[in-house]
């Protein structure tokens, strides 16, 4: 089956860490011997016969659709919907920039941290983003909070569920308002 065009872009948003790292950790094994210059290859466990040839680069012209192949493959080998194995894949993404506005601040009385919940988009949608902030940066996102001005940040950004969290955040940056 032809992979639709939000199935590739999808495909496309997965980073090469989550492919290896979903590989390493659901039965499949690392073909050192088969490694090439444009690839990596892992076998799958239970029949070494099923390979995943992972591409070496996030920038070829066609990275989302082979990671769509690669998603149904597993699917096929391991028994479930390609789109389930791609939600995996999707699940956390290191060293993710996401801009937005601090929807919701939370934290304990005597808690010097705090969670903020950040709307921004992800793979197109809007959504809120719950982050885990020390005492400096909780700060920080309280005054964009009460200036209603954006922040961006860096992170690993993962899914639990339906919702969305950025772990690790760094560079954290209150957008200064142009007129202020």
């Amino acid at each position: 089956m032809r992979p639709t065009s939000s199935e590739v872009s999808r495909a496309r948003s997965v980073g090469l860490d989550a492919v290896h790292a979903y590989l390493s950790t659901n039965g499949w094994l690392r073909a050192d011997s088969l490694r090439r210059e444009t690839a990596e290859v892992y076998l799958w466990s239970a029949d070494s016969r099923e390979a995943a040839i992972v591409p070496a680069s996030e920038g070829y012209a066609d990275y989302g659709t082979r990671i769509y192949q690669i998603a149904e493959q597993i699917g096929r080998v391991e028994g479930r919907p390609r789109y389930e194995v791609l939600s995996d894949l999707c699940r956390e993404r290191s060293n993710e920039e996401i801009q937005g506005y601090v929807s919701q601040l939370a934290r304990g009385e005597e808690d010097p941290t705090g969670t903020a919940s950040i709307k921004t988009f992800v793979d197109g949608k809007l959504v809120s983003v719950r982050v885990n902030f020390g005492s400096a940066d909780y700060s920080e996102m309280t005054r964009a909070h009460e200036a209603r001005l954006s922040v961006s940040l860096e992170g690993d950004l993962y899914r639990d569920g339906q919702r969305w969290h950025l772990r690790n955040p760094r560079r954290v940056t209150v957008m200064e308002d142009e007129d202020g």
